[in-house]
């Protein structure tokens, strides 16, 4: 696999974003482990054990986030792990995505599942991977006392310690190339707890966690799919928990993912996201048109929405030529008649 073509988007607070698209089909967007690096990972063998069947199926998307590969360094003191939502919101939009499937491990799985529920009309579902329920996990205070103590000394840790399935030189030259001291986490939001969020998540989801008797990933697989309505969970015994093989055949995440896709239920035209918009209005745009409808300002629709005013400027426009309103007042007035609100 080569190293995939890269382009940049600016997302609305200043930072640049590197993302890539490959394979064609159903959307898929597939976000960042702690240490991505678009050309690495692409470089790498064990990666490319997951990256290439996943883009023989879908249209796999990949971005490296703030403060990580080759997007913009240098993370504001104020950054929490909820900043990363601004990242998955730009990428999205930029490449118009309407419906897709969605993945997230690690901490981004918080970002993913949070996503989710602020926008069950663009989540097709969610796949969540060996998901982090936070600093309280032992092995999350063992390795970042570490990184206090040497950067070199944790950069060897992780890698023999979560990447071990990976060459382990190679893991490290990814991880130093990745993301520089200053912007390593864990930008922990004590506000932000995924628990609190699951019982209201709405689509699909795939819990999948690998089983280990040193971390408790199994464990909190278990707490976030008893917490999300109808979740499917998936255990798996090896050190990469599913996700890579250095045989040459498929990984057994991706046959999970294959299964679960698979068991979902055709959409239906009473399902909003199937449902076709007066004069072609994308499901996004008759979102932005109901909350325009209910009086909310344009700046009140990128809060609700978390999305940049920008992108909502964008859609504004594109609802007045679609609908012919001229004002905010005629395309409320679309919206009654149309039953959009």
């Amino acid at each position: 696999m080569e190293a995939p073509a890269v382009q940049y988007l600016t997302t609305a607070d200043g930072y640049n974003i590197a993302y890539s698209v490959t394979g064609s089909g159903r959307p898929f967007v597939l976000m960042p482990e702690p240490f991505n690096h678009l050309h690495m990972t692409a470089a790498s063998p064990t990666h490319r054990s997951l990256l290439e069947p996943l883009a023989e199926r879908f249209k796999l998307v990949q971005y490296d986030p703030r403060g990580v590969g080759l997007s913009s360094r240098g993370l504001r003191p104020s950054h929490t792990i909820r900043d990363n939502i601004i990242d998955l919101e730009a990428v999205v939009d930029r490449l118009h995505l309407e419906r897709f499937v969605l993945y997230g491990p690690y901490f981004y799985g918080t970002t993913a599942a949070d996503y989710a529920v602020r926008h069950p009309e663009r989540v097709e579902a969610l796949v969540l991977w060996n998901i982090d329920l936070g600093p309280e996990r032992a092995a999350n205070v063992f390795i970042n006392d570490v990184r206090h103590q040497s950067w070199d000394l944790f950069l060897e840790t992780f890698a023999r310690t979560f990447l071990s399935y990976e060459d382990v030189a190679s893991a490290i030259a990814r991880m130093r190339a990745s993301v520089d001291p200053a912007d390593l986490g864990p930008h922990d939001d004590p506000q932000w707890d995924i628990r609190t969020m699951l019982p209201n998540l709405h689509v699909p989801a795939l819990v999948v966690a690998r089983r280990t008797p040193t971390m408790n990933l199994e464990a909190a697989a278990k707490d976030v799919a008893s917490l999300v309505p109808d979740a499917r969970l998936v255990l798996f015994d090896d050190v990469a928990g599913g996700r890579y093989t250095n045989d040459g055949s498929t990984p057994g995440l991706v046959h999970a993912i294959d299964d679960f896709l698979a068991s979902l239920p055709a959409a239906t035209p009473s399902e909003p996201a199937a449902r076709p918009m007066a004069d072609g209005l994308s499901s996004r745009e008759a979102e932005v048109l109901r909350l325009l409808a209910m009086g909310k300002s344009n700046a009140q629709i990128a809060d609700e929405l978390v999305i940049s005013p920008n992108t909502v400027n964008r859609h504004v426009s594109n609802i007045y030529a679609k609908t012919g309103a001229a004002n905010r007042a005629e395309a409320a007035s679309y919206a009654t008649r149309n039953g959009i609100v």
